[in-house]
Parts: structure tokens; C-alpha cells; sequence
């Protein structure tokens, strides 16, 4: 009875700390029953979502059973069974069957072919009886009926009817009425007689009865051999005949006894009924069915199709989806104990007292732990009760969310019942009793005077550091984050070999949170002593950790052995550095202490200039530690000399602070992990949305992206273009081209792009690169104009040619380029001459203008050895002189020369190996016309068949933006030439940009070049027009608004089926109502910010009433010691503001570090492998801009209501209070 009083006693005098117990409890119990439940409702979102998506109104599952004797007994119970296996497992889901069988292979004969009773040389037809359900409900009958089952028996067999289709009448010139024979074989008396009742057509092939059947209608021929000195049209389909399945069973029994046929079923599944099964359920009914129809029909193989992928996927996306969701639910129940924990710590704190009195009056550990216990019981049973009410209700609520509404359509979220969640809340509620039972029972250790003694003189360090408990915790966050950043993800085992989640891994949060807040209370009290100017031991630790880094690193990396002359100096500097700093500790005259801390700055130069480049790059955060301790110093010269002028309540504050730090550990670290927490949250959720946004935007490169083979593509892909952008819902369409390429001995990806449209069409982030879209753009289509414009009258074309010995084999060609870009070669004839002659070709007359001519080849054919790839040079070398290039019409008005070669060249070589072996120059002593010619020597390397010349210095060179990982490798730079080989093609390429990233290319699995298309085809095209390389993709933006109507009109573009259309207009659609994304995702999100909200303010509210009681002493002594009541305010508010800005910045802080490395190995696509581009940290200010708005007026609020609480105290009473 005495227990019970003291219990009642205890909830009357605590009912505001133990109010936010059960607060805490059931936040606790709330956020873990709700969140798992979640988990499990938004799998089956997921799963649901996904079977709506399906086509028509029914899901199938096949059936193929193999050797079942074909009777009229046997195949009923077939039917039978399945139906009744089928029942028993989908319920109502079930909606029939399809059943489809068919006859072994029999010789037939019609009307126009005969069956003979011997072979002959005629080609026979073959066929065979087959029966499927429902064929009546589904087809139109052009001529007849359907067949009946009637069996008429015959002198030489029985009499059927059948029906065929359409294509099967014209095949075999078949009408309604005519009889076919079918045999076995040609030495068999005993034939069946077929009778066409009717022919039919598919009432809808769309509908999903023909999407099954409709491979039955037109059937290949078949594969099997016929019978022995039968001869048959391999190519020719069967005559397939359908007729009634009782007729099927009986007519076979009857001619070929015990025949074994492979009947089919497709079963049909109302979609409706399967979408609301539960995921765990539906793998359940398709699992079980599997096993009881292969038990009850031993030979039937199951394929389960769009069903069981789905799950599958689900399960598989659901898997890797639902890390970040375990990951921020983890850390909130985390938070949500630990509020717990510090709500208990006060509590402990104010019964200190009473505890003690009690324990002082003969009360045990027993009785202590009975009141205790059943006051915890009380407690965390009322808290679970209404925690379990309120997850409960949040779960429904969900569904209304504006993030869920679209897969919703704004109804409550339907609850995925299971154990687990409430298992979980059963865990919790236990570790919330133990956080409420243990500390209360081991701080009851001591009576009455022990208690005065611990209140007169507070602790200054807690337990945790007194024993470096915070060490280990460090310890222990340092482990798993090694085994985070090791692993990279928070799987265990294979991806698909039974992974499991890491749960170690998914505390990794709260701990990191909660080990960075102790080790800032560790520095707090010294910080607090350095701005108050008291001493400067922060300075001091800094030195040593420092200079022990730095001379650590100089040691580790170079090793003992190895240490030079300069690395010896370096580490004389800093041990000088390190002592002369403690020795300026002792030193009283100013004078000493000025020359001692420039001494030191000139230390710190003389470091940072010493060569110590190969473990620079180590230690930059220790050498900016080492640059501070200067500045510090002086600093703390500063503040010594402002505290002792500032106002009374600042260095007041600052002392009482730094005199007992242990009062505001709980705060602090709440503080942290609640800012810490809603960063990652928001960030994690953020990030993670726009990462899967900006992987598809990635992947197509524009809205959408079409690849297609030119060869089938009417007019190619550029005329494809076109006709898009002739659409007022395209915006623009720009061409691109996309092939292989080799640069040293790496194979590389090369994408061409339209680089004047392209930065138009397409999306960059700007940290792909270090300058912009457009700029990079710009960079590829600046070099010069390739060609000599031909004038529009032009007929034929001409040169003046002297060919040097030996080139007989060899012949001259000319290379035009016209108006749409297409390259043109025409043949001048063979070189198998030494004088001057004139070579000369016509003009196509279809090429569009204007004409350039772009190059000279010389053309030597054959391949081999001197062709790219080959090391050993064989071609044929030499040289000819060019002179006098004209142009003329047919009737010789329009003579005119081109190129005269008399001026500065513009015709370079084009590159035919790697090793230059070709060169053109002018020359004066051999000329056909003026004073000058051009000297074309060659050596024994071809390109493609052709040494080359080309029109346009400059232009010749390719412009490339190179992948950093290639321009790395190699160690390129802007500016440099190289060589690359591009579809079996050598070009001279100029490194101009590089990236980090670029659109669609996969920077996982290779290297890659972004050049200009036009440019580049033009350039390959010239080279070779044997092989030419043609314009393969299109990057499409749409305009606002008509993203539908765009992909319609793109989708039913004539030819389509032949495109491979990447439309990332649907896929970010998809993306937007897909539950494992963002929409999924945000309202944990939400939950978290809330968590956090209420653990902070209710955390800070009993933490002010803790404070208030405890510091009612020293208030009214300063009072009394003539502090005004602003003054007091003041010292208040900077105390409570220095805890909550540090704490709330801290947590910040360290919730983006937590992000960098958490997001890293959750930003995974379905597969699990990462998604690229990598991820930018985003956070979704949408959330956090008002979460810390919220806060920091709740905190105004507590500093409010604090003021109001101080305004309020007597001091004749509360000391009248006291020391009774």
C-alpha cells in the first residue's frame, strides 16, 4: 500500500516530466509501428501501381502439360483439375480458362490436292485436328458456322465437321462444304473425313483471348520429318483444322488410340482482384498454385509471366527503395529514445532528493525498483496504446498527402497488416521501460548527505567522459563507417544472393550524430574559456594535434628509411614550432611574447614553403590548423582585453558556462541530433528524388531521343528530323551520331552532336564541366569552313595532273560535298601516265547546292598490310604534282580555275597512320600553268584505301571534348593534338573542352569524345564514301504543354516500330507516380521533420523546467547582489542562445556530412548498381526552411515564458523557500 501512495505521490509531483514520457514512449512506438507498416503499404502501393499499368482487364498464367492421352476421360479431368486447382488459390480472382489442344500431324487431302494411297512425286499437305474454347464468343464468321459435334461413321472412318480461318482457305482453295481427308499415313485404310462448316475471322485481335490464341491462326510450317517416302513443301504452313474438343477426344481415340497430345490452358486472372492482393499474398497464391498443379498434373510446366515479374521487381526495387526509408526511420526512433532518455535524466535529477530521503530511511534496491517498475509499466503502456492509435492513423492519412494523391486519388492509404511492425513496437517499448527503470535505480546509491554533497558540488565532466565513453562511441561510429565506406552500400551478401539489410549500418546516423556532439562538449568548456578570456588550452590542443598529424603524415608516407635533408628540416620546424608555443606560455613581458608569436609565424612560413610536395596533398586540414594557432593567439590577446571591459552579465554567462558545462550535455546533444536528423532526412529525400530525375534526364539527353538505323529510315535521320520539327508540338529536333572509337589502347565511345542546336535541345548540370553548355558547344563548331564553293552553272570538273613513276596501280579521285552535307566521290582516272594530262569527271546533276570540292585521294585498292591496324607498310609510295583545278560547262562557257595553287596552301594532308608519312608543298620548277604547283608525296600508309588532301587548313581538325577519365589516362590538355581511329577512320582531333559528365554517355564502362557531328561525318565520309557513316540519333525538345501530343505524333510516325524511342517525357511521368521515388519517400520526410520537431521543443520545455528549479538559487542571488531584471534577461537569453546556435549549427553541420556519405551508396538504380550522373546534395528547403522557422519561434517562446517565470520570483520567498 505504502508502494502504491508513494507511485501516486510521484505522478502528482512529476506530472509535467512524466507527461513527456509518455510523450516520448508514444512518439517511440508511433514512429516505428507506423513506419514499418508504411514500408509495407507503399510495397504493395508499389505492386498495385504496377498491375494497373498492365493492358486489358485480365492477367494470364500458361499451363503446358506434356503426354496426356488424348480421351474424352483423361482431358475432362485435366480441365477439371485445373479448374479446381485454380479455385482453390485465386478464389475470385479466377475467371477461367482457355483451353487449346491439338492432334499429332496428319496427311491431308482437299478438293485441289488429292491424298493418294501411295507416294508420289507431288508434295503433299499436311495437318492436324485442334480444339480451343470459346472460339465462337471471340470470331465473325465470313461464310458457315460453327462446327457441331456430330460424328457420322463412314465405310473407310468417321465424318467431322471443322472450321477454318480466313488465311488457311485462301492457302489451300478451301470454301464451306468441301471435304478433306486425313491419313496417318499413306498406307493406313482407316482416314478421317472432314467437312469445312465454316469460315472465320478474329472478331478483335487485340482483345486478350486472340492475344493468346492468335498464335494459332497462322501457324509456321512445321519442323518435324513426315512420313517415310513422303514428300512435302518444307515452307508450306499445316492445314490447321478447328473443331470441337469432344470431337477432337473421340474421333483421335477412335483412328489412333493411346495418342499423347501437350494440351494448353491459359488462365485468366481479373487484374482488379490481383492489383488488392497484398504482395506477400500474391507470391503466396501463385507460389502455392505452382506446387499444387504440378502435384496434381506432374508433366504441366507453369509460366506465371507479368505477375510473377512484377513481383519480382517489386521486390527487388522494394529492397533497395526501402534502405533511406529504414535508414531515417532508424534515426528517429533512435532521437525519439534518446528524448526519452533525457526527460528520464531530469527526472532523476529532480527526485534526487526524495530518492535519497527514502533510501536514507532503510528502503532497498528492491522497493525502489518495484515503485519504479510499476511506474514505468504504467507509463510505457500508456504511451504504446496511444502510440499504436496515432501510427495507425498516420498510416491512413498518408494516402491524402498531395506527394501520394495522384497513386492514391486522394483516398487514405490502405494498411498492409503484419507482425513485424508491432514486434518492432514491442522492442521499443521494452527499451523504453529498461531507459526508464536503470537510470532512476543506479542513481539511488547514496542518502540524504551524499545528496547535498553532489548538489552543492556538481560534476564537471560526465560519466561518459569521465570513463571516455564518448571515445568508444567514437570508436565504434569510426568502425562502421569504415565498413560503410568499404562496402559502399548497406547490403550484406550478393545483391541476388539473398541479400540482407546491414542493420549495424543503418545506426550509423544517430551515432555519427551523437559521437560529433560529445566531442564538441569535450572542446566546449575550453571554447567557453577562450572567448571569456580564462585560458587558452583550445589553442594548445590544437598545436599538438596539428604538428602531430604533420609529422605523423611526413614519417608515414615517406618511411624512416627515406627520410631526405629537406623532410628533416620540415619536421626541426615544427618541433621548434611546438615548443617555442608552450614556452610563450611562461614568458610575463609583452615584448617577449609579441617577438615569440612572430617567431612562430615565420616558423609556420618557412613549413609551408619547404618542398614537401609528395604528401601535400595529405594534409591540407592540418596545415590549415598549424596556420591558426598564430591568429588564435592574438585573438585570444583580444578577448582577454574585451571581457574585461564587456558588461557583467556577458563574462558572467560565459564563466558560469565554462564552471559547469554538464548541464547542458543533454540539450546539446538532443539539439544535434534533431537538426542533424531533419538535414539528412531532407537531404537524403531531396537528393535522391533529383538524382532519379536527373538520371533520366541523363540517359535521354533531351526530352526525347530516337536511335534508329539510317538504312531504314526514308530520307535518313536528318529528313526524319525535319518532319518532327513540321509539328507544332516539337520545339526542336537536332541529329546526332554515335560510334566507336580507339584513342591509344583504349576503346572509346564518340558521340557527334549538332553543335549549333545542341545546347538548345538537351539538359547539363553545371558541374559536368568547368564551363557552360553553350561555351563548350561553341568551342566545337568555331574551327574553319572546309572546301572550294563550285559555281552553281558547274558541269564537270577538272585538274592538271604530273604523276611521278610508279603509280600505275594507283588512281586520282575528287571528293565534293554538296548542300545537305552529303559527300560525293568521283573517279578522275588511273595515274598510269608521267606527263602532264588533264583529269577530268562530271558533275552528278543530283547533288543539292551549293558544291564544294573538300579533297584529292589518291585511291590504291585493296586491303591489308598499309591499311590501319596493319604495322607493316606496304602501300605503294610516291607523289604527283597538282595544278590548275577548274571547273566547266559542257559547251565550255563556264571554264573557270578554282584552285591555281600560286598563293599560300590551304590544302593539308589528311593523316593515313600514325607515324605522318605524307606532305604537300608548293613547288616552282615543274609546273603546267604559272609559277606554282602543289608537290603531293605520300608514303607507304593508306586510310582507308586513299592518301588524302583536304581544303581548308584548320578544318582539318577535329575539335573534341574529351571525358576527364581519358584526358587523365593519357594526360591531354586543351589545346593538344592526338590521333584517334573513328569507324576504322584516322583523324586528327584537338582536345578543346573536358567533362566530367555528358549526356547519355556511361562514364561506369567507358571513356568517351563529344565532337561535332556534321563535322564529323563530313570528315569520315570524305576519307571513305565506301563505308559511309551515317546520321544515327535525334535529340527532340517539345514545346510546354504538348509533351502528349508529342509523343503520340513521334510514336505514330510512320516507320516507328523501327526506332528505338527513348521517351524521357514518359519516364519522368512515371517517375512522379511511382512510390519508391520521391512521392514515396517525402512523406517520411515529413514524419521525420514532425519527430524532430516535437523530441526538440518538448525536450527543451522540460529541460527550461529543470533549469528554472534548479537555477531559482543563483538568480536570486544575483538579484540580490543587484543584477537588474534586464540584466538578467540578458544573461539568460546569451546562455540559452550559445547552447541552441551551437547546438542547431553543429547538427546542421553534421547532417551534411552524414548525407554525402549516406546518400552515396543509397543513389542506386533498380538493379543496384549506381545511377549516374552522381548525385548533388539538395536539400528540400520546401520542409527545412519552416522546420527551423517553427523552431526558432518555439524558442523564442521558451525565452518568453522564462522571462515571464523570473519576473514572477520573490526573493524574500524563494530564500525563505530555501532554507527551509
Amino acid at each position: 500500500m505504502i508502494i502504491i501512495e508513494q507511485i501516486v505521490k510521484r505522478f502528482s509531483n512529476d506530472s509535467y516530466l512524466l507527461a513527456g514520457v509518455v510523450l516520448g514512449v508514444a512518439l517511440a512506438i508511433a514512429t516505428t509501428v507506423s513506419g514499418l507498416i508504411y514500408v509495407n503499404s507503399l510495397e504493395s502501393l508499389a505492386y498495385r501501381n504496377s498491375i494497373n499499368q498492365l493492358p486489358g482487364n485480365f492477367l494470364g498464367i500458361d499451363l503446358f502439360a506434356k503426354d496426356v492421352i488424348l480421351s474424352k476421360s483423361s482431358i475432362d479431368k485435366a480441365d477439371s483439375d485445373v479448374d479446381k486447382v485454380a479455385n482453390e488459390n485465386f478464389a475470385a480472382a479466377y475467371k477461367g480458362a482457355i483451353s487449346y489442344s491439338k492432334s499429332s500431324v496428319y496427311l491431308a487431302g482437299t478438293p485441289l490436292r488429292n491424298l493418294p494411297d501411295k507416294a508420289t512425286s507431288t508434295a503433299l499437305i499436311r495437318g492436324y485436328l485442334q480444339s480451343v474454347s470459346q472460339l465462337d464468343d471471340n470470331s465473325i464468321f465470313t461464310d458457315g458456322r460453327i462446327a457441331t459435334t456430330q460424328t457420322i461413321e463412314l465405310k473407310d472412318g468417321p465424318q467431322i465437321e471443322a472450321v477454318i480461318t480466313a488465311k488457311t482457305a485462301s492457302n489451300f482453295g478451301l470454301q464451306v462444304g468441301d471435304k478433306i481427308k486425313l491419313a496417318v499415313d499413306l498406307g493406313v485404310i482407316k482416314r478421317v473425313s472432314v467437312i469445312v462448316s465454316g469460315i472465320f475471322e478474329p472478331a478483335d485481335l487485340t482483345n486478350e483471348y486472340w492475344r493468346k490464341i492468335g498464335i494459332y491462326l497462322n501457324p509456321s510450317p512445321l519442323l518435324e520429318p513426315p512420313p517415310y517416302g513422303v514428300r512435302i513443301d518444307p515452307n508450306e504452313p499445316p492445314l490447321g483444322l478447328f473443331v470441337q474438343r469432344e470431337t477432337l477426344a473421340t474421333v483421335v481415340d477412335t483412328v489412333s488410340p493411346d495418342t499423347l497430345i501437350n494440351p494448353v490452358w491459359f488462365l485468366k486472372l481479373d487484374k482488379e482482384a490481383v492489383a488488392n492482393w497484398p504482395l506477400d499474398k500474391a507470391n503466396q497464391h501463385i507460389r502455392n498454385f505452382k506446387n499444387d498443379i504440378t502435384s496434381t498434373l506432374p508433366s504441366i510446366s507453369v509460366r506465371s509471366g507479368s505477375i510473377s515479374n512484377i513481383i519480382k521487381n517489386v521486390e527487388r526495387r522494394g529492397f533497395l527503395s526501402n534502405m533511406p526509408l529504414l535508414l531515417l526511420l532508424a534515426g528517429m526512433v533512435a532521437t525519439v529514445l534518446f528524448y526519452i532518455s533525457m526527460v528520464v535524466s531530469f527526472l532523476t535529477k529532480r527526485r534526487g532528493r526524495d530518492v535519497s530521503l527514502v533510501r536514507s530511511r532503510g528502503a532497498g534496491k528492491i522497493t525502489l525498483l518495484t515503485i519504479y517498475g510499476i511506474e514505468g509499466i504504467v507509463l510505457v503502456i500508456t504511451g504504446s496504446i496511444l502510440g499504436v492509435a496515432i501510427a495507425l492513423g498516420i498510416v491512413l492519412l498518408t494516402g491524402k498527402l498531395p506527394y501520394l494523391a495522384d497513386i492514391t486519388d486522394g483516398g487514405l492509404l490502405t494498411i498492409q497488416w503484419g507482425l513485424a511492425p508491432f514486434i518492432a513496437g514491442l522492442v521499443v517499448s521494452v527499451a523504453s521501460l529498461v531507459i526508464f527503470v536503470v537510470p532512476s535505480i543506479s542513481s539511488a546509491r547514496s542518502g540524504i548527505l551524499g545528496h547535498k554533497f553532489l548538489v552543492s558540488r556538481p560534476p564537471t565532466t560526465s560519466m561518459l567522459q569521465r570513463y571516455y565513453l564518448d571515445v568508444a562511441i567514437l570508436f565504434i561510429g569510426g568502425l562502421i563507417f569504415w565498413e560503410l565506406y568499404r562496402r559502399g552500400e548497406f547490403v550484406s551478401g550478393g545483391l541476388f544472393d539473398t541479400p540482407n539489410v546491414n542493420e549495424p549500418l543503418l545506426l550509423a546516423p544517430a551515432i555519427y550524430l551523437i559521437a560529433v556532439a560529445l566531442s564538441f562538449l569535450r572542446i566546449f568548456p575550453m571554447l567557453l574559456n577562450y572567448f571569456s578570456g580564462e585560458n587558452n588550452k583550445v589553442i594548445g590542443l590544437l598545436a599538438v594535434i596539428s604538428v602531430g598529424v604533420l609529422i605523423a603524415e611526413i614519417i608515414l608516407v615517406n618511411g624512416p628509411k627515406t627520410i631526405l635533408l629537406h623532410h628533416l628540416w620540415a619536421l626541426g620546424i615544427l618541433a621548434s614550432f611546438l615548443g617555442l608555443y608552450f614556452i610563450t606560455g611562461y614568458f610575463q613581458s609583452v615584448g617577449l611574447r609579441i617577438s615569440s608569436i612572430f617567431l612562430q609565424s615565420c616558423l609556420v612560413f618557412t613549413f609551408l614553403f619547404i618542398d614537401y610536395s609528395e604528401w601535400n596533398s595529405l594534409i591540407s586540414i592540418p596545415n590549415i590548423g598549424l596556420i591558426l594557432i598564430v591568429p588564435l593567439q592574438i585573438g585570444f590577446v583580444i578577448c582577454r582585453l574585451v571581457n574585461r571591459r564587456s558588461p557583467v552579465w556577458i563574462s558572467l554567462t560565459l564563466w558560469r558556462m565554462s564552471r559547469n558545462p554538464l548541464q547542458y550535455t543533454w540539450v546539446m546533444l538532443l539539439l544535434v541530433l534533431v537538426s542533424g536528423l531533419s538535414i539528412l532526412a531532407t537531404t537524403v529525400g531531396g537528393t535522391l528524388e533529383q538524382n532519379r530525375r536527373e538520371s533520366v534526364l541523363y540517359e535521354v539527353g533531351s526530352d526525347i531521343r530516337v536511335t534508329a538505323s539510317p538504312l531504314f529510315i526514308r530520307g535518313g535521320i536528318r529528313s526524319l528530323g525535319e518532319r518532327y520539327e513540321s509539328h507544332f508540338s516539337v520545339e526542336m529536333a537536332t541529329i546526332g551520331l554515335r560510334t566507336s572509337g580507339v584513342v591509344g589502347d583504349s576503346n572509346i565511345e564518340v558521340l557527334g552532336v549538332d553543335s549549333s542546336r545542341f545546347n538548345y535541345v538537351s539538359w547539363f548540370r553545371e558541374d559536368f564541366s568547368n564551363k557552360s553548355l553553350e561555351e563548350m558547344m561553341g568551342r566545337l563548331h568555331s574551327y574553319g569552313r572546309e572546301g572550294i564553293d563550285l559555281p552553281d552553272k558547274a558541269e564537270e570538273i577538272g585538274v592538271w595532273v604530273k604523276s611521278l613513276s610508279g603509280l600505275n596501280a594507283l588512281s586520282l579521285w575528287i571528293v565534293l560535298i554538296d548542300g545537305n552535307g552529303e559527300t560525293k566521290t568521283l573517279s578522275m582516272g588511273k595515274l598510269d601516265f608521267t606527263g602532264w594530262e588533264q583529269l577530268k569527271s562530271d558533275i552528278p546533276t543530283g547533288l543539292e547546292r551549293p558544291v564544294r570540292l573538300v579533297s584529292i585521294q589518291v585511291f590504291e585498292p585493296g586491303s591489308g598490310p598499309g591499311e590501319i591496324g596493319h604495322s607493316v607498310p606496304s602501300a605503294t609510295p610516291g607523289g604527283l604534282i597538282l595544278d590548275d583545278i577548274f571547273v566547266n560547262s559542257f559547251d565550255g562557257s563556264q571554264f573557270k580555275v578554282i584552285e591555281d595553287f600560286e598563293g599560300s596552301l590551304e590544302w593539308v594532308p589528311i593523316v593515313s597512320s600514325y607515324i605522318p608519312s605524307d606532305n604537300l608543298i608548293n613547288i616552282s620548277g615543274d609546273v603546267y600553268m604559272g609559277k606554282y604547283a602543289g608537290l603531293f608525296t605520300f608514303g607507304a600508309y593508306k586510310n582507308m584505301s586513299v592518301r588524302s588532301i583536304w581544303y581548308g587548313r584548320g578544318s582539318e581538325i577535329l575539335p573534341v571534348v574529351l571525358s576527364r577519365a581519358l584526358a587523365n589516362k593519357y594526360g591531354f590538355s586543351i589545346g593538344q593534338q592526338f590521333i584517334i581511329e573513328v569507324a576504322g577512320r584516322l583523324v586528327v582531333a584537338e582536345m578543346s573542352d573536358v567533362v566530367n559528365y555528358f549526356p547519355t554517355m556511361d562514364t561506369r564502362s567507358s571513356e568517351f569524345i563529344i565532337t561535332d557531328a556534321n563535322k564529323l561525318q563530313t570528315y569520315l565520309n570524305v576519307i571513305s564514301t565506301v563505308r559511309k557513316v551515317d546520321l544515327n540519333e535525334l535529340f527532340i525538345s517539345v514545346k510546354s504543354g504538348s509533351e502528349h501530343k508529342a509523343t503520340s505524333i513521334i510514336t505514330g510516325d510512320s516507320g516507328s516500330d523501327l526506332l528505338d524511342i527513348n521517351h524521357g517525357l514518359d519516364k519522368l511521368e512515371e517517375l512522379s507516380i511511382d512510390p519508391y521515388s520521391g512521392s514515396g519517400f517525402k512523406p517520411m520526410v515529413l514524419m521525420a521533420a514532425i519527430i524532430t520537431l516535437l523530441s526538440a521543443g518538448f525536450g527543451y520545455l522540460n529541460y527550461l523546467f529543470l533549469f528554472a528549479k534548479i537555477t531559482r538559487n543563483e538568480i536570486t542571488c544575483l538579484q540580490s547582489l543587484g543584477l537588474s531584471r534586464l540584466q538578467l534577461y540578458l544573461f539568460m537569453a546569451i546562455e540559452h542562445s550559445i547552447i541552441i546556435v551551437c547546438g542547431i549549427s553543429l547538427g546542421t553541420w553534421s547532417g551534411y556530412q552524414i548525407s554525402d556519405l549516406m546518400v552515396s551508396p543509397l543513389a542506386v538504380n533498380d538493379s543496384g548498381t549506381k545511377i549516374i550522373p552522381r548525385f548533388i546534395l539538395d536539400t528540400d528547403w520546401g520542409i527545412m526552411g519552416p522546420w527551423y522557422v517553427i523552431l526558432t519561434a518555439f524558442f523564442v517562446l521558451s525565452g518568453i515564458l522564462l522571462t515571464r517565470f523570473i519576473a514572477k520570483m520573490d526573493i524574500n520567498q524563494s530564500t525563505r523557500i530555501d532554507g527551509a
